[in-house]
């Protein structure tokens, strides 16, 4: 087993589209703090970190190409395909229930900036 989180792989299948997330990284780690305290939108947050999660997945344009993983695209999912993915990507990075409760209550209990 390797230290590195690229070198982790899970593997899910959702409606018949596969899905592959590898672990999340220290620097992902960095980059999804960054992100939390720039924009305290839980559930944004949640599709970014299914965006840095995800490694590859078998959807396909009209054309047959493989659609790249990114933010336009993960915002096109349905709300239950969405949910899913955001639950894979907490089981596979081992994110407890509390760690989710503790990171919405510091968000909800961050000073606002008023403008």
């Amino acid at each position: 087993m390797s230290v590195f989180a690229d070198d982790y792989q899970a593997e899910v299948e959702i409606e018949g589209e596969k899905f592959v997330f590898r672990k999340i990284s220290v620097a992902d780690q960095y980059d999804l703090q960054d992100q939390s305290k720039s924009d305290t939108n839980f559930f944004r947050n949640g599709v970014f970190m299914v965006l840095k999660s995800l490694k590859s997945w078998t959807i396909k344009d009209k054309d047959g190409k493989i659609l790249p993983i990114n933010e336009e695209n993960i915002k096109r999912f349905r709300m239950d395909i969405m949910r899913r993915l955001t639950e894979e990507s907490i089981k596979i990075n081992n994110i407890s229930e509390a760690d989710l409760k503790n990171s919405q209550a510091r968000l909800d209990s961050s000073p606002k900036d008023i403008v």
